[in-house]
């Protein structure tokens, strides 16, 4: 299947790399002090293995205190 195929075919580290570089680089909040960086990231993944390779990855990479990851996939629960 196509699918598995993409999914396979996933970067993780290009992506956790563009994924950095965005956050690296994005532009302060000059309200909320030098902590605080302005924007967001949405990433477009083709299932849930590389969503979830792509997300401990970034945890891994990056402050939890400078970064809110939030998965979402039809197959999670919305309750």
């Amino acid at each position: 299947r196509w699918s598995e195929v993409a999914e396979s075919a996933t970067d993780v580290e290009l992506v956790v790399a563009a994924i950095e570089h965005v956050h690296r680089t994005a532009p302060l909040d000059e309200h909320r002090g030098a902590e605080a960086a302005l924007g967001a990231v949405l990433v477009f993944l083709p299932g849930w293995d590389s969503i979830a390779k792509v997300m401990d990855a970034c945890r891994d990479r990056m402050p939890p205190s400078e970064t809110l990851i939030l998965p979402l996939h039809a197959s999670l629960d919305t309750r």
